[in-house]
């Protein structure tokens, strides 16, 4: 399956698991991810994992 399809059903998936999992554990899953499949998660969790991935790097800087 490739396309539309299965973006959407992808992202059905990510509805439901963020449902059922915590911030904390979803976070770890979502660095794991390659950047394709970290885009369809819901927006503002992204958002939280790459503010948190941002604020490592610029601590592992100093």
């Amino acid at each position: 399956m490739e396309g539309p399809e299965a973006e959407r059903l992808c992202r059905g998936v990510y509805q439901v698991v963020s449902r059922r999992v915590s911030e904390g554990e979803l976070e770890d899953v979502l660095r794991e991810l390659p950047a394709e499949l970290r885009a369809l998660w819901p927006a503002p969790l992204v958002d939280e994992v790459a503010r948190h991935e941002a604020q490592d790097r610029f601590r592992a800087e100093r």
